[in-house]
Protein backbone atom coordinates (compact mmCIF):
# COMPACT_ATOMS: atom_id res chain seq x y z
CA UNK A 1 0.00 0.00 0.00
CA UNK A 2 1.33 3.30 -1.36
CA UNK A 3 -0.79 5.87 1.04
CA UNK A 4 1.58 7.44 3.30
CA UNK A 5 1.45 9.81 6.50
CA UNK A 6 3.12 12.69 6.58
CA UNK A 7 2.37 14.76 9.74
CA UNK A 8 -0.26 15.94 9.77
CA UNK A 9 -1.23 15.30 5.81
CA UNK A 10 -2.24 11.95 4.47
CA UNK A 11 -1.54 11.55 1.03
CA UNK A 12 -3.74 9.84 -1.09
CA UNK A 13 -2.30 7.77 -3.78
CA UNK A 14 -3.69 4.34 -3.06
CA UNK A 15 -7.02 2.41 -2.82
CA UNK A 16 -7.04 -0.77 -0.75
CA UNK A 17 -8.52 -2.46 -3.21
CA UNK A 18 -8.07 -2.58 -7.17
CA UNK A 19 -10.57 0.21 -8.77
CA UNK A 20 -11.47 0.60 -12.37
CA UNK A 21 -13.59 2.99 -14.62
CA UNK A 22 -14.52 6.69 -15.18
CA UNK A 23 -15.40 10.04 -18.16
CA UNK A 24 -17.39 11.18 -20.81
CA UNK A 25 -18.56 11.81 -24.52
CA UNK A 26 -19.42 15.17 -23.46
CA UNK A 27 -18.84 16.51 -19.73
CA UNK A 28 -21.54 17.21 -17.59
CA UNK A 29 -21.55 20.24 -15.34
CA UNK A 30 -21.28 19.57 -11.81
CA UNK A 31 -24.66 19.37 -11.12
CA UNK A 32 -25.85 16.64 -13.58
CA UNK A 33 -25.67 13.01 -12.81
CA UNK A 34 -23.17 10.16 -14.68
CA UNK A 35 -24.63 7.96 -16.67
CA UNK A 36 -22.38 5.03 -16.66
CA UNK A 37 -24.29 2.43 -19.12
CA UNK A 38 -23.47 5.30 -21.75
CA UNK A 39 -19.76 4.90 -20.96
CA UNK A 40 -19.87 8.42 -19.85
CA UNK A 41 -16.68 10.12 -18.37
CA UNK A 42 -14.07 7.63 -19.83
CA UNK A 43 -11.27 10.36 -19.67
CA UNK A 44 -11.15 10.02 -16.19
CA UNK A 45 -9.62 6.62 -15.54
CA UNK A 46 -7.97 4.52 -12.73
CA UNK A 47 -4.29 4.34 -12.60
CA UNK A 48 -2.94 1.03 -11.15
CA UNK A 49 1.10 0.96 -10.32
CA UNK A 50 3.27 -1.55 -9.58
CA UNK A 51 6.09 -0.09 -7.56
CA UNK A 52 9.75 -0.81 -5.98
CA UNK A 53 10.98 1.76 -3.55
CA UNK A 54 14.56 2.27 -3.44
CA UNK A 55 16.31 1.45 -0.27
CA UNK A 56 19.07 4.46 -0.01
CA UNK A 57 20.19 3.26 3.26
CA UNK A 58 21.52 -0.08 1.75
CA UNK A 59 21.27 0.45 -2.07
CA UNK A 60 22.43 -2.66 -3.01
CA UNK A 61 19.20 -4.01 -1.67
CA UNK A 62 16.64 -4.42 -4.65
CA UNK A 63 14.10 -2.40 -2.51
CA UNK A 64 10.83 -2.82 -1.38
CA UNK A 65 7.83 -3.94 -3.57
CA UNK A 66 4.68 -2.36 -3.11
CA UNK A 67 2.24 -0.95 -5.68
CA UNK A 68 -1.15 1.22 -4.82
CA UNK A 69 -4.03 2.72 -7.36
CA UNK A 70 -4.99 6.52 -8.18
CA UNK A 71 -6.47 8.59 -10.59
CA UNK A 72 -6.16 10.39 -13.93
CA UNK A 73 -8.05 12.19 -16.53
CA UNK A 74 -7.26 13.35 -19.98
CA UNK A 75 -6.30 16.65 -20.62
CA UNK A 76 -4.97 16.19 -24.21
CA UNK A 77 -4.33 13.37 -26.72
CA UNK A 78 -3.48 10.96 -25.01
CA UNK A 79 -2.10 12.77 -22.05
CA UNK A 80 -3.67 12.24 -18.55
CA UNK A 81 -3.29 13.80 -15.34
CA UNK A 82 -2.25 12.41 -12.37
CA UNK A 83 -0.37 13.39 -9.20
CA UNK A 84 3.56 12.18 -9.01
CA UNK A 85 3.38 10.60 -6.12
CA UNK A 86 0.81 8.40 -7.55
CA UNK A 87 3.42 7.38 -9.93
CA UNK A 88 6.70 7.89 -7.97
CA UNK A 89 9.07 4.76 -8.13
CA UNK A 90 6.78 2.95 -10.24
CA UNK A 91 8.03 -0.11 -11.77
CA UNK A 92 4.63 -0.94 -14.26
CA UNK A 93 1.27 1.18 -15.11
CA UNK A 94 -2.48 0.07 -16.01
CA UNK A 95 -5.09 2.63 -16.64
CA UNK A 96 -8.42 1.12 -16.91
CA UNK A 97 -11.93 3.20 -17.50
CA UNK A 98 -15.42 2.60 -16.97
CA UNK A 99 -16.91 1.59 -19.81
CA UNK A 100 -13.92 -0.79 -20.84
CA UNK A 101 -12.31 -3.06 -18.27
CA UNK A 102 -9.37 -4.01 -20.50
CA UNK A 103 -5.93 -2.89 -18.77
CA UNK A 104 -3.96 -1.01 -20.91
CA UNK A 105 -0.50 -0.96 -20.81
CA UNK A 106 1.21 2.76 -19.40
CA UNK A 107 3.79 5.42 -19.35
CA UNK A 108 5.26 8.29 -17.49
CA UNK A 109 6.16 11.07 -20.02
CA UNK A 110 6.56 13.67 -17.37
CA UNK A 111 6.94 14.07 -13.17
CA UNK A 112 6.76 17.09 -11.10
CA UNK A 113 7.75 16.21 -7.66
CA UNK A 114 7.85 20.02 -6.45
CA UNK A 115 4.22 20.55 -7.23
CA UNK A 116 2.87 16.95 -7.25
CA UNK A 117 1.92 16.64 -10.55
CA UNK A 118 2.23 13.63 -13.32
CA UNK A 119 1.94 12.99 -17.29
CA UNK A 120 0.64 9.20 -17.91
CA UNK A 121 0.38 7.95 -21.78
CA UNK A 122 -1.07 5.12 -22.72
CA UNK A 123 1.50 2.99 -24.76
CA UNK A 124 -0.89 2.17 -27.28
CA UNK A 125 -2.84 5.81 -28.08
CA UNK A 126 -5.76 4.11 -30.21
CA UNK A 127 -7.24 3.04 -27.27
CA UNK A 128 -8.12 6.48 -26.39
CA UNK A 129 -8.49 8.04 -29.73
CA UNK A 130 -12.09 8.75 -29.48
CA UNK A 131 -12.27 10.68 -26.03
CA UNK A 132 -12.69 14.23 -25.56
CA UNK A 133 -10.43 16.07 -23.02
CA UNK A 134 -11.61 17.58 -20.16
CA UNK A 135 -11.38 21.67 -19.97
CA UNK A 136 -9.04 23.61 -17.56
CA UNK A 137 -11.15 26.64 -16.14
CA UNK A 138 -10.06 29.30 -13.53
CA UNK A 139 -9.86 29.02 -10.08
CA UNK A 140 -13.28 28.93 -8.41
CA UNK A 141 -14.95 31.29 -5.67
CA UNK A 142 -15.19 30.63 -1.81
CA UNK A 143 -18.85 29.02 -0.76
CA UNK A 144 -19.06 27.52 -4.14
CA UNK A 145 -19.48 23.69 -4.79
CA UNK A 146 -17.41 21.50 -6.48
CA UNK A 147 -17.26 17.44 -7.66
CA UNK A 148 -14.77 15.56 -7.14
CA UNK A 149 -14.38 12.50 -9.28
CA UNK A 150 -12.05 9.45 -8.67
CA UNK A 151 -11.42 6.20 -7.59
CA UNK A 152 -11.06 6.08 -3.52
CA UNK A 153 -11.12 3.07 -1.61
CA UNK A 154 -14.75 1.62 -0.91
CA UNK A 155 -15.28 -0.15 -4.47
CA UNK A 156 -14.46 -0.33 -7.73
CA UNK A 157 -16.30 2.05 -9.98
CA UNK A 158 -15.87 5.49 -10.16
CA UNK A 159 -16.46 8.13 -6.94
CA UNK A 160 -18.57 11.31 -7.08
CA UNK A 161 -18.47 13.55 -4.12
CA UNK A 162 -19.79 16.67 -3.55
CA UNK A 163 -18.72 19.85 -0.87
CA UNK A 164 -18.03 23.71 -0.99
CA UNK A 165 -14.62 25.76 -1.62
CA UNK A 166 -13.89 26.76 2.08
CA UNK A 167 -10.40 28.12 1.42
CA UNK A 168 -7.74 29.76 -0.98
CA UNK A 169 -4.60 29.54 0.61
CA UNK A 170 -0.70 29.11 0.55
CA UNK A 171 -0.06 25.11 1.63
CA UNK A 172 3.27 23.14 1.86
CA UNK A 173 2.61 20.24 -0.31
CA UNK A 174 2.93 16.59 1.41
CA UNK A 175 5.20 14.80 -1.41
CA UNK A 176 8.32 16.28 -1.15
CA UNK A 177 7.72 18.33 2.40
CA UNK A 178 9.61 21.10 1.89
CA UNK A 179 7.82 22.53 -1.34
CA UNK A 180 4.69 25.06 -0.64
CA UNK A 181 2.35 26.40 -3.09
CA UNK A 182 -0.82 27.56 -4.01
CA UNK A 183 -3.96 25.21 -2.52
CA UNK A 184 -7.41 25.02 -2.16
CA UNK A 185 -8.85 23.58 0.82
CA UNK A 186 -13.11 21.84 0.28
CA UNK A 187 -15.07 20.07 2.66
CA UNK A 188 -15.95 16.89 0.20
CA UNK A 189 -14.80 13.58 0.95
CA UNK A 190 -11.29 13.00 -0.82
CA UNK A 191 -9.58 9.28 -0.03
CA UNK A 192 -6.98 7.43 -0.59
CA UNK A 193 -7.38 6.44 -4.25
CA UNK A 194 -8.74 10.37 -5.38
CA UNK A 195 -5.24 11.24 -5.98
CA UNK A 196 -4.91 12.44 -9.22
CA UNK A 197 -8.77 13.05 -9.88
CA UNK A 198 -10.45 15.85 -11.57
CA UNK A 199 -12.24 18.38 -9.48
CA UNK A 200 -15.09 20.00 -11.62
CA UNK A 201 -17.43 23.03 -11.65
CA UNK A 202 -19.34 23.35 -14.09
CA UNK A 203 -17.56 20.64 -16.42
CA UNK A 204 -14.84 21.95 -16.59
CA UNK A 205 -11.35 21.25 -14.28
CA UNK A 206 -10.72 23.98 -11.24
CA UNK A 207 -8.53 21.48 -9.21
CA UNK A 208 -6.70 17.97 -8.95
CA UNK A 209 -7.33 16.05 -5.07
CA UNK A 210 -4.36 15.83 -3.96
CA UNK A 211 -3.88 15.45 0.11
CA UNK A 212 -6.47 15.82 2.71
CA UNK A 213 -6.15 15.53 6.87
CA UNK A 214 -6.16 12.15 8.68
CA UNK A 215 -9.61 11.92 9.90
CA UNK A 216 -7.93 11.57 13.64
CA UNK A 217 -6.97 15.25 13.10
CA UNK A 218 -9.70 16.69 11.11
CA UNK A 219 -12.90 16.06 9.34
CA UNK A 220 -13.90 16.91 5.89
CA UNK A 221 -10.53 18.72 5.51
CA UNK A 222 -9.44 17.98 1.62
CA UNK A 223 -7.27 19.87 -0.38
CA UNK A 224 -6.73 20.14 -4.70
CA UNK A 225 -3.84 21.49 -6.97
CA UNK A 226 -5.18 24.56 -8.65
CA UNK A 227 -5.40 25.50 -12.05
CA UNK A 228 -2.92 27.78 -12.52
CA UNK A 229 0.07 25.17 -10.99
CA UNK A 230 -1.68 22.25 -13.54
CA UNK A 231 -1.24 25.09 -16.36
CA UNK A 232 1.82 26.13 -15.37
CA UNK A 233 2.64 22.38 -15.25
CA UNK A 234 1.44 21.36 -18.67
CA UNK A 235 3.41 24.60 -20.46
CA UNK A 236 6.65 23.34 -18.71
CA UNK A 237 6.35 19.82 -20.16
CA UNK A 238 5.66 21.05 -23.77
CA UNK A 239 9.63 20.77 -24.93
CA UNK A 240 9.59 17.48 -23.54
CA UNK A 241 11.37 18.41 -20.13
CA UNK A 242 10.31 19.59 -16.62
CA UNK A 243 12.42 22.71 -15.49
CA UNK A 244 11.24 22.67 -12.09
CA UNK A 245 10.20 26.08 -9.56
CA UNK A 246 12.86 28.25 -8.55
CA UNK A 247 14.17 27.44 -4.99
CA UNK A 248 14.56 30.96 -2.78
CA UNK A 249 16.89 28.83 -0.86
CA UNK A 250 16.67 31.23 2.38
CA UNK A 251 14.99 30.87 5.75
CA UNK A 252 13.09 33.83 7.26
CA UNK A 253 10.84 35.27 9.82
CA UNK A 254 8.70 38.25 10.08
CA UNK A 255 10.31 41.41 12.24
CA UNK A 256 7.79 42.67 14.29
CA UNK A 257 9.22 43.61 17.71
CA UNK A 258 9.42 47.59 17.06
CA UNK A 259 12.98 47.43 19.30
CA UNK A 260 14.23 45.17 16.58
CA UNK A 261 12.89 47.15 14.04
CA UNK A 262 14.45 50.03 15.18
CA UNK A 263 17.73 48.85 15.80
CA UNK A 264 18.02 47.43 12.40
CA UNK A 265 16.88 51.27 11.22
CA UNK A 266 13.40 49.97 9.65
CA UNK A 267 10.34 52.31 9.87
CA UNK A 268 7.64 50.75 12.13
CA UNK A 269 5.18 50.13 9.98
CA UNK A 270 5.31 46.48 9.63
CA UNK A 271 6.70 45.81 6.77
CA UNK A 272 9.99 43.34 5.90
CA UNK A 273 11.27 40.05 7.29
CA UNK A 274 14.91 39.10 8.16
CA UNK A 275 16.54 36.94 6.18
CA UNK A 276 17.87 33.99 8.60
CA UNK A 277 20.23 31.33 7.33
CA UNK A 278 21.30 30.80 3.43
CA UNK A 279 21.38 27.08 2.15
CA UNK A 280 24.74 26.47 1.11
CA UNK A 281 25.13 25.37 -2.25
Amino acid sequence: MKSTLLRPFLLLACATAPCLFGESKSVPSAAQPINLATGEWDNIVNIQVSTLTPDYREPWNAGQPGGGSGTGWLVGKNRFVTNAHVVSDGTRLIIRSTSDSEPHPARVVAVAHDCDLALVEAIDEKDFDHLKPLEVGGIPDLNTEVSVIGYPIGGERISVTRGVVSRIDFQPYSHTGVDSHLTIQVDAAINPGNSGGPVLQDGKVVGVAFQAYSGRVAQNVGYMIPTPIIKRFLKDVEDGKYDHYVDFAISDFPVENPAQRKALGLPNDGIGVMVADVEPI
